[in-house]
């Protein structure tokens, strides 16, 4: 009785076929590159956002201190407390 059993046919892929799943794997390989990338400029925005974010606060900081003071030489001084702020 088992050479009555009737064994399922193996198809071969179409070349078609096996471009197609090789283009998807290709695909996913993108994806996941683009998505890395795209992961790594959301921290490097984030950063920039958190410089500019020092270089306003001490630009205000800068102003009031610029504002309380009026002699020429607390101004200098006021300056150059700025710029270290911001380096």
């Amino acid at each position: 009785m088992d050479y009555f059993k009737i064994k399922p046919i193996k198809r071969q892929k179409t070349s078609y076929q096996m471009e197609s799943e090789i283009q998807k794997e290709i695909d996913k390989e993108k994806i996941q590159e683009l998505k890395k990338e795209n992961r790594q400029l959301k921290e490097s925005l984030q950063l920039e956002k958190k410089k500019m974010e020092n270089i306003e606060n001490s630009i205000k900081e800068f102003l009031k201190i610029h504002k309380l003071r009026t002699n020429n030489s607390t101004q200098c001084k006021s300056l150059l407390i700025f710029m270290n702020k911001v380096d």
